[in-house]
């Protein structure tokens, strides 16, 4: 039954990897929505 367990493994670091992937892209357009707020706010 050990042999099974990679494969389980795998699939969770795939979820981990797209939610990863999901962070990111959220984080970036925060900081891009930030950066465009400074960006306002000194004109």
């Amino acid at each position: 039954s050990l042999y099974f367990r990679p494969q389980v493994k795998k699939t969770d670091l795939k979820q981990l990897i797209m939610k990863q992937k999901d962070l990111e892209e959220k984080l970036h357009s925060l900081q891009y929505a930030f950066q465009h707020k400074l960006t306002s706010l000194n004109l």
